[in-house]
């Protein structure tokens, strides 16, 4: 089943407010599943609350709407503003627990010579928070919205804006994610790209100028084309799509970021997940999101695309979403691309 919320189109604190009353125990439940998370992977006496605070200071410097709603939330839900502050930090926090890491997800962008571009991803996470995650429409009072499937307390994720600018993420692991020093968070960078972004190009500009605390690879999109910037501490770098096609798993490939790659040989599934979508799609080039979704229904030994981790601390695929940039719209699947219909909502 996918959980969807629409929000008024209210200012940033009071709209946080109303996500949080509306959803109290889910935003509660998942900033204990996440505490827990942080406990678990970091060194005993890991403070993620104090790493919390900090990366607060940097989102209340650089987009003071973002923390406000983040304080609406809390606020909505009666929970510690540190608390939900950690769950949109949370990619910069598991990094400073331990750059190593979870390491799933697949993306796929579509750029076809004619047409507009489209993509697809596999959001693949921790099996226990299958039911932690919702689609969220957001309107503006110009008429304007956004589209994020996101978990509830985090701003943002996967998305669409009725600009036809999409946004796709997938994990990366670096040398550098492991420092001291704070950044702008990624999630809260996927709103930002659906919030202010005109063109995925502008959407490079801004990942290319926004500093980060932690490896993450942002794929963007408009109905010309697109492109994935590999964000890293001291990076990024930048890759465009090849003959029409860009597909992005959980290794570095830019020249820039693959020195400091801590994905190797010893974690294949990264690299069977690319090959098989990089192949089967040049093979036979997809014309809509639902061709893409098929070749995603692909499962391997070693990790395939659709991952059915049941257990905690297994991974899973816990939704499946497409993006179309013109008309600009959000299709999600819940569960992996092997569950067979994809539900679609109606594009506006």
């Amino acid at each position: 089943m996918v959980r969807s919320f629409a929000s008024s189109p209210l200012p940033a604190y009071e709209r946080g407010v109303e996500l949080g009353r509306a959803h109290a125990a889910d935003v509660a439940r998942t900033t204990r599943r996440y505490a827990d998370l942080f406990a678990r992977r970091g060194e005993p006496g890991f403070d993620a609350h104090a790493w919390a605070a900090r990366f607060r200071e940097v989102v209340g410097d650089t987009e003071p709407d973002a923390l406000a709603e983040i304080r609406g939330i809390a606020a909505g839900a009666g929970l510690d503003e540190l608390d939900v502050m950690a769950v949109d930090a949370r990619t910069e926090i598991l990094a400073k627990a331990d750059p190593y890491g979870q390491r799933e997800c697949s993306a796929v962008l579509v750029a076809p010579p004619e047409g507009p571009a489209f993509g697809v991803q596999t959001w693949d996470w921790y099996a226990e928070m299958a039911d932690g995650w919702f689609r969220w429409r957001i309107p503006r009072p110009d008429g304007s919205w956004i589209e994020t499937v996101t978990e509830y307390g985090l701003l943002g994720k996967i998305g669409v804006s009725s600009r036809g600018v999409g946004v796709l993420l997938t994990i990366l692991h670096h040398e550098a994610d492991a420092g001291d020093d704070v950044g702008y968070p990624v999630h809260l960078l996927a709103r930002r790209i659906l919030e202010r972004c005109a063109s995925a190009d502008e959407a490079v500009e801004l990942c290319c100028s926004t500093p980060v605390a932690a490896s993450t690879s942002l794929t963007v999109m408009d109905p010309a084309g697109g492109a994935t910037v590999e964000l890293f501490p001291g990076g990024p770098g930048v890759l465009r799509p090849s003959e029409g096609l860009l597909v992005r798993t959980n290794h570095f490939v830019t020249t820039a970021g693959a020195p400091g790659c801590l994905v190797g040989e010893d974690y294949p599934t990264t690299f069977i997940r690319r090959d098989h979508l990089d192949t089967t799609l040049r093979a036979r080039p997809p014309r809509a999101p639902a061709d893409v979704v098929s070749a995603m229904t692909h499962h391997h030994p070693d990790g395939g695309v659709c991952r059915h981790g049941s257990e905690a601390g297994e991974t899973a695929t816990l939704a499946t979403v497409s993006i179309t940039t013109e008309p600009p719209g959000l299709d999600v699947l819940a569960g992996g691309p092997c569950q067979g219909v994809v539900q679609t909502y109606p594009r506006a």
